[in-house]
């Protein structure tokens, strides 16, 4: 008779050396989920505080200012952004006649936000040249409504 040998060691130990580089895999495309799904959010986000920036007409400097960031957070669902994330920039046009001269917002306004994401492993962001964290960028520029008041 021949003894048969039992070989049931061998395919915990291969499930051993593998399952790190299949964890490692899957946590590298959850992050990477994030970051695309954190990129997408915040430029959505922006996009539509500039929209209500130039869709709104506001008493203030301020108050334009704090209304477009408090839109910019309404939208940005689930990211971790606060106020001083978020900048206006109003470019005016000399050549335009708008009811206020001192209305620095007569012709484009710029929003941009930045955040800053931890991924899940932190040796990713530096494996890709990112330092600690990945800086999420995003930023809109739309034209203000000129009222169709130009000098001629």
């Amino acid at each position: 008779m021949k003894k048969i040998r039992r070989v049931a060691g061998q395919s915990i130990v291969e499930f051993a050396l593998v399952l790190p580089l299949i964890l490692l895999t899957v946590i590298v495309f959850i992050d990477l989920g994030r970051i695309v799904y954190f990129h997408s959010a915040l430029s959505n986000a922006v996009r539509e505080g500039a929209r209500y920036a130039i869709a709104s007409q506001f008493a203030s400097s301020a108050e334009r200012q704090s209304g477009i960031q408090q839109k910019v957070i309404h939208y940005a669902i689930a990211l971790p952004l606060n106020l001083s994330d978020i900048s206006v920039y109003c470019e005016r046009n000399p050549t335009l006649l708008v009811k206020d001269q001192a209305d620095p917002c007569a012709n484009y306004v710029t929003v941009s936000a930045n955040i800053e994401i931890a991924p899940m492993i932190p040796a990713f962001a530096q494996i890709i040249g990112g330092g600690n964290t990945f800086d999420i960028t995003a930023q809109s520029t739309m034209q203000m409504t000129p009222y169709g008041n130009y000098k001629e």
